[in-house]
């Protein structure tokens, strides 16, 4: 029954991990699955992750989950940022 299916596609997100460990060269980088691991296969903390955590866990004052949709605050913040400056670049008016 089974043997009848055709072979399945690879998976292109899973398939970059796999892409990863074939190749040969030593100074590459494996961002594929959301995590950093060096060329040791460490994952370590980066400084400015470390110190991002530690200004948010001084302010932080529950640990409830943020929503899909994430910070309001930060959202209105980023896009101020990031349409105000490059309105002049920007493609699609």
């Amino acid at each position: 029954m089974f043997s009848q299916l055709p072979e399945p596609a690879l998976d292109p997100i899973l398939s970059l991990s796999v892409a990863y460990r074939n190749d040969p060269r030593t100074d590459k980088v494996d961002l594929g699955i959301g995590v950093y691991r060096n060329s040791d296969g460490q994952t370590p903390i980066m400084k400015a992750i470390a110190e991002a955590q530690r200004i948010v866990t001084a302010q932080q004052q529950t640990k409830a989950y943020v929503g899909l949709a994430g910070c309001e605050e930060f959202n209105q913040s980023i896009a101020k940022v990031v349409l105000v400056k490059h309105r002049s670049t920007t493609v699609c008016q």
